[in-house]
């Protein structure tokens, strides 16, 4: 109904990505080195040590959700269409 007429074969595929990791802090590390987006936050929040040191603790705790036997569950939904 959003795209209405703009597109065609709309398709809606689940599915779920499994993360090796040690712990979620090393999650959470491996993250800051790796993922351009999360690499430039922490670099700007470098100047507020206590903003970062929240920012890296609520990080962890949404990751340990989805952390079990040494992984991470990401689970997604891919979303394909062809624009008209």
């Amino acid at each position: 109904e959003r795209f209405a007429d703009s597109v065609s074969a709309l398709t809606f595929n689940r599915a779920t990505m499994f993360f090796p990791t040690l712990s979620p802090a090393h999650m959470r590390m491996f993250m800051e080195a790796n993922v351009g987006p999360v690499e430039k936050l922490v670099h700007e929040l470098e100047a507020k040590p206590d903003v970062l040191a929240e920012f890296r603790a609520e990080f962890e705790a949404l990751i340990s959700i989805y952390f079990e036997n040494n992984t991470v569950r990401q689970d997604f939904l891919m979303t394909r269409a062809i624009k008209r």
